[in-house]
């Protein structure tokens, strides 16, 4: 669960670092999706009635897709970056 509330902050801080990861990105229907499936693995997560292994299972497929979008614009990102001349 602190991975996947992490990840934009250290997504922001690798920004820093490349200043190439800073460029925009094209609107996405696979990266608004994976947005909307992790706002329902956090609610389930926090129903009383979903069991613990069922929990810990949903909160790693999230972190999981959440890896392949951040993944996903960072490896276009880096096909698309300026190489100082």
């Amino acid at each position: 669960m602190l991975l996947i509330g992490a990840m934009r902050y250290l997504y922001v801080l690798a920004g820093a670092a490349w200043p190439w990861l800073r460029a925009p990105v094209p609107d996405s229907t696979a990266r608004k999706a994976v947005c909307v499936i992790q706002i329902l693995a956090l609610i389930a997560c926090l129903a009383p009635p979903v069991p613990h292994p069922l929990t810990a299972v949903l909160a790693a497929g999230a972190l999981a897709l959440l890896g392949w979008s951040f993944g996903r614009d960072v490896v276009w990102l880096w096909r698309r970056r300026r190489v100082p001349a």
